[in-house]
């Protein structure tokens, strides 16, 4: 008997919160405008939106190809000046797009139409926005919703991934933010001369200093024009340590000083106007891209000719 019992109200329970699961559910689905199992019938008819008065959106079918890890923004309320907090067109007449209906407007992703792409989001307001990690093409469908209706229209969203380019100069532009690089001081005198026949010939040296910063991993370089092989040449710095010709920053201070020396014949020299112009080229560069978003100042010096015919 007791068994019986238990079971009578195991049963009468389950009844009662399928019952009140299906009020619950009915008075939900009134309030937000769904068909409802029983309190269509016996409550009035609610209250729906003029035929003339229907929702117009009419998003971009294509928006504006992003690239991967790049920040990223797009608003379906339009104008822009029409956004106010979580909603769109809170004022008649207030937007472009969308319009008519019943204002103000939200806006969802679409269930079960499309993905938008990783990384982004769309806020109640419209607005897209976030920084997108995966690339490929997505198609998906957005829903504006005003007091009444719902309009849903799908649109599509390429994210191309970054060329190699891109990724370079994403590593390279943050390094050379800071570099600089300044010639201080540079001369050109005559160290040694020797005889040929009945030419003369003199051993010039051209030196040059200043000072160079920058982040961790740049180097400085500095050449002169005209270059020949022959020549000899040496490029210090005071807390940069060497790396091949140039100097590195390490993990040291961010500036340092540095000196260049460079000796060789008169014949590497450029004649012109009877004076021999050298041109130095102090510059600060990424190894990864050297050719890439480089900082330099360029000077040069003239040396006297020594070089002449013996009468």
């Amino acid at each position: 008997m007791n068994i019986v019992k238990i079971i009578v109200i195991n049963i009468l329970g389950i009844f009662v919160a399928v019952l009140v699961l299906f009020v619950v559910t009915d008075v939900v689905f009134y309030f937000i405008g769904k068909p409802t199992f029983f309190l269509d019938k016996f409550l009035p008819a609610r209250e729906s939106a003029p035929s003339s008065e229907k929702i117009i959106f009419a998003p971009d079918p294509e928006l504006q190809e992003v690239i991967e890890d790049t920040p990223y923004l797009y608003s379906f309320c339009e104008p822009d000046s029409a956004r106010s907090g979580a909603t769109c067109g809170g004022l008649a007449g207030a937007t472009t797009n969308p319009y008519g209906g019943n204002p103000p407007y939200s806006f969802s992703h679409q269930f079960g139409v499309g993905f938008i792409p990783p990384g982004l989001a769309l806020e109640l307001n419209g607005l897209l926005r976030g920084t997108p990690t995966l690339p490929g093409d997505y198609t998906f469908g957005v829903c504006v919703t005003d007091l009444y209706e719902e309009v849903c229209k799908t649109t599509s969203l390429t994210v191309r991934p970054k060329s190699e380019q891109e990724q370079i100069e994403e590593q390279v532009s943050p390094v050379m933010e800071n570099a600089t690089v300044t010639i201080e001081s540079i001369s050109c005198k005559k160290t040694g001369s020797y005889r040929s026949g009945i030419w003369e010939f003199a051993l010039y040296e051209v030196r040059a200093s200043g000072t160079v910063t920058g982040s961790p991993g740049v180097e400085l370089g500095v050449i002169t024009t005209p270059m020949q092989s022959d020549t000899r040449e040496q490029l210090s710095c005071t807390t940069w340590g060497p790396s091949d010709h140039d100097c590195a920053r390490g993990r040291g201070p961010s500036s340092s000083s540095w000196s260049f020396v460079e000796s060789g014949w008169d014949e590497y020299f450029m004649y012109v106007d009877n004076n021999y112009s050298i041109e130095i080229d102090a510059y600060v560069y990424f190894p990864e891209n050297a050719s890439f978003d480089t900082v330099s100042q360029v000077t040069s010096v003239t040396c006297p000719p020594y070089a002449h015919a013996i009468k």
